[in-house]
């Protein structure tokens, strides 16, 4: 699991893009290629898949003890966030421009 982190963790340079160049810009109307931002955001919904795929949807192995429990949970509520991320920016927010 830790390899797979650390092969994707090139994706948290996206949040930082966006949030310091592309919505500013956005905001002072200059053009923003959401397109791209698009394609990325698919890339991440791919990972995301993968990850929940890997963890049997992040259900802790029966012998699994508390601290690896609180982890899957942890990461399924990571999931659900980044997808609502993910649709708050595509659906509504991209589509403002």
């Amino acid at each position: 699991m830790l390899s797979y982190v650390r092969k994707h963790s090139s994706r948290i340079p996206h949040f930082r893009h966006e949030e310091h160049v592309d919505f500013p810009e956005f905001k002072a109307g200059k053009p923003v290629d959401f397109e791209e931002l698009r394609a990325e955001h698919e890339a991440a919904g791919v990972l995301l898949e993968s990850l929940s795929a890997l963890t049997n949807q992040y259900t802790a192995p029966a012998d699994g003890c508390a601290t690896y429990v609180y982890v899957f949970k942890t990461m399924k509520t990571l999931e659900e966030g980044l997808h609502e991320h993910i649709f708050l920016e595509n659906s509504v927010l991209f589509d403002m421009k």
